[in-house]
């Protein structure tokens, strides 16, 4: 059996916030959102992510800010620039580049940009 110190606490704080916390939980009616509708959705969770427990849900991963796709499942505005395009800065860039860049890229002033 796999154990991961911590692993058990995180996810007691996950289901109390959820349970404490409406607007923090996932609803079926998403899958039949438009896109736009869901990209909203997603914005709402990640504000009230950031109001009910900043870091729990959004803390430093090895390159960037990590929110869990299993709390929000679907397409989400904020894995590309952050899970994507701050990887590739960190990873590719220069330590100069990336010191330039990061409060940008973390503060969405500056996103990346995929075709």
């Amino acid at each position: 059996m796999l154990h991961i110190p911590g692993l058990i606490e995180f996810f007691d704080r996950l289901a109390k916030n959820i349970r404490d916390n409406p607007d923090l939980k996932f609803t079926p009616e998403f899958f039949e959102m438009t896109r736009e509708e869901q990209m909203k959705f997603h914005f709402n969770i990640a504000k009230k992510q950031l109001e009910v427990d900043k870091n729990l849900y959004f803390y430093e991963a090895e390159s960037s800010l990590f929110s869990p796709s299993s709390i929000n499942p679907g397409i989400s505005p904020l894995l590309l620039n952050y899970g994507m395009f701050d990887s590739a800065l960190k990873k590719l860039g220069s330590d100069e580049q990336y010191a330039k860049l990061k409060d940008d890229v973390k503060k969405m002033r500056k996103l990346g940009c995929y075709a």
